[in-house]
């Protein structure tokens, strides 16, 4: 409070310099927050009743946190305030920061709910959109069509590709694995893929299995890849043989089939 002006009501004493008789009336009157003038218990005292400038009604200075969100400063102003929750809860829709949650700020929302437009599966405050977290702050995943970078491959989260559709059949495998022959499922360019290795089944090297493709198969005595009917394989897999009706070069004279 500040020192109390005593005021004379008695005309005599207004009107001259005599001692004021005993029975002369002083009045304080109290301070107030707002008379422009810093009493003992105010730290300002701006002269108006404004709360959102930097002095606030209760003629104290205004600070981020005290729930009373300045408007008489602009952005890039020191002590601009975008929000001021009054609370020191720093994942809210205002920071501590007295500044509005952002996707991007590298603080994680947790007063929304799932589904909601400003939700936050995430937040690592970092441009890189290949790495775990996405920049609109959701969780990467294989088939978001964004190739992580940040695992080696073998690790478990590894992406050799990701094309972000659902066909399996293409180069990029749903499980953002790259197509293969071998894998089983099949790709551009392959007649067939079995998942394995085997040379002696129907598919041998993502290509169906044929008479002539150099590998010996189910139901075939030999296969030598060529299309020369006179050697020791005929065109139909079989062995030559004497009596088949074709001449073996160099090892038959004749061979009328009968």
């Amino acid at each position: 409070m500040k020192p109390a002006l005593r005021v004379l009501t008695t005309p005599l004493c207004l009107l001259t310099l005599l001692a004021c008789p005993e029975q002369v009336v002083v009045r304080d009157i109290p301070a107030v927050c707002g008379d422009g003038a810093v009493d003992a218990d105010e730290i300002c005292d701006d002269g108006n009743n404004e709360q959102l400038d930097a002095c606030t009604g209760v003629c104290q200075p205004a600070r981020c946190g005290d729930g009373l969100t300045r408007t008489d400063l602009v952005l890039g102003d020191e002590g601009y305030e975008a929000c001021d929750d009054g609370n020191s809860v720093d994942s809210d829709g205002c920071l501590n920061s007295c500044q509005l949650a952002a996707c991007g700020d590298g603080v994680i929302r947790t007063d929304l709910p799932e589904g909601h437009l400003s939700f936050e599966a995430c937040d690592d405050g970092n441009p890189a959109d290949d790495d775990a977290c996405r920049n609109d702050c959701t969780l990467a995943r294989c088939g978001d069509g964004i190739v992580r970078r940040d695992i080696a491959e073998g690790d478990p989260g590894f992406e050799a590709c990701d094309d972000g559709n659902d066909a399996d059949d293409d180069a990029c495998r749903n499980r953002c694995e790259a197509a293969r022959c071998g894998d089983g499922v099949i790709g551009p360019g392959e007649g067939c893929d079995d998942g394995n290795d085997d040379p002696t089944d129907d598919c041998n090297g993502c290509e169906p299995t044929s008479c002539g493709d150099g590998t010996i198969q189910s139901g075939e005595q030999c296969d030598d890849g060529n299309d020369t009917d006179q050697d020791r394989c005929l065109n139909n897999c079989a062995n030559a043989r004497c009596g088949d009706g074709i001449v073996w070069a160099g090892e038959e004279a004749c061979d009328d089939g009968n």
